[in-house]
């Protein structure tokens, strides 16, 4: 009847020696395009919450993160980041260490 959809990454985005700038910019990326914010306003020192991310945001920007940098980064995590540059170097620093916050309880 229905064949469930398989969700795969593309190859190109799942590099696994992706390096940090492309990450940084990745994790930027998504969050201004979630946010639907130019590329020369400058959001580093504002948190994710104060540039007007919501929960559901989190949650595209949460995917997004997994899917193009091979990355868990939890929801609460990047709602309570206290700014984009500290949820980037979050990202890198997950990436580095291979660990993930799955590794570490639920990601909601």
């Amino acid at each position: 009847m229905f064949e469930r959809e398989q969700r795969t990454r593309p190859d190109a985005e799942h590099d696994p020696h992706l390096e940090d700038a492309e990450i940084s910019a990745r994790v930027r990326g998504g969050l201004r395009s979630i946010l639907r914010l130019s590329s020369d306003f400058d959001i580093d020192a504002r948190s994710p919450v104060d540039l007007g991310l919501s929960s559901l945001g989190a949650i595209t920007l949460q995917y997004q993160i997994r899917m193009t940098c091979n990355v868990e980064v939890a929801v609460s995590e990047i709602l309570s980041a206290a700014s984009v540059a500290g949820l980037v170097d979050l990202a890198l620093l997950r990436r580095a260490t291979g660990l993930s916050s799955g590794q570490e309880g639920m990601l909601l």
